[in-house]
């Protein structure tokens, strides 16, 4: 079972708040995950925000006091086991039942997949965010671990 690996910060606006907090439930409800691992970025106080109080069987929140690099997210998914799926997206991304995330297990040893983010419209459709040739690179796949040298590119 895949381990899905976020990240969000404590102090956030309150709209963006209720918005993490509803991805995050619809991911810790997905049955397609073993765990959640979100790393937290907090203030000097160490206090969680929004995420104070929360908890769940599948929940693992790990306080970070700046920004984490993708290099922090890489090792906390070298950390898995050897050959598990790692998935790891940005803190406003959610996998319902009509995800298909279930795909992830196709991704082979020697790959790497990046999902492209689509936002529903008004009518129900989904749209590509940012039409754009490459896509929006929101969420990563691959199978522990991975390795890589250097990533000290923020995500989001």
């Amino acid at each position: 079972m895949p381990t899905l690996i976020t990240t969000l910060h404590a102090s956030c606006d309150s709209r963006r708040a209720v918005e993490y907090k509803a991805c995050l439930d619809i991911n810790l409800g997905n049955s397609f995950f073993n765990s959640v691992k979100v790393i937290l970025e907090t203030d000097s106080d160490g206090k969680y925000g929004f995420l104070q109080g929360i908890e769940h069987n599948k929940l693992e929140i790990i306080q970070v006091n700046s920004r984490p690099f993708f290099t922090d997210l890489f090792a906390v998914a070298n950390q898995c086991e050897h050959g598990e799926v790692v998935i790891v997206c940005n803190g406003d991304i959610y996998f319902d039942d009509c995800s298909q995330i279930e795909r992830a297990m196709e991704v082979s040893n020697n790959e790497f997949w990046t999902v492209s983010r689509y936002e529903e419209l008004p009518d129900g459709k989904w749209q590509l965010y940012h039409e754009a040739p490459i896509g929006s690179h929101d969420c990563w796949l691959f199978r522990s671990p991975l390795n890589l040298s250097q990533s000290q590119y923020h995500p989001g």
